[in-house]
């Protein structure tokens, strides 16, 4: 859960890669530190693209590109997460379809876990 104007904002984690990182890398160290939890990609499972555009806080028009991956957990601990998140939690996949905030990633976990 990410706090956001006074709101909650539940989501996946995601986040921008390193300069020289890929997609990948960067899903896997995003997700280490807003969860606190060692993960590795799902085998034979690809990445799912989500696009949408925004408006900004500058009032300029945003296209965005994010690339999801299916993980599994290989250990940490839930509460080791960083300061950038509120809240990590494990939920059911009927739950996480009720908290997520944004309709394109209840899709998208509608379709891939499904």
């Amino acid at each position: 859960r990410h706090p956001a104007g006074g709101r909650p904002m539940w989501g996946l984690p995601k986040g921008h890669p390193k300069k020289g990182e890929g997609t990948l890398d960067a899903a896997l160290r995003e997700t280490s530190e807003e969860t606190g939890l060692s993960v590795e990609p799902v085998p034979g499972t690809a990445p799912q693209l989500i696009t949408y555009w925004f408006v900004d806080s500058a009032g300029d028009r945003v296209h965005k590109r994010v690339e999801f991956y299916h993980m599994k957990s290989t250990g940490g601990d839930i509460t080791a997460h960083d300061g950038e998140v509120a809240e990590v939690r494990w939920v059911t996949l009927d739950e996480a379809l009720e908290l997520v905030t944004f309709e394109n990633e209840r899709t998208m976990l509608a379709e891939t876990c499904g």
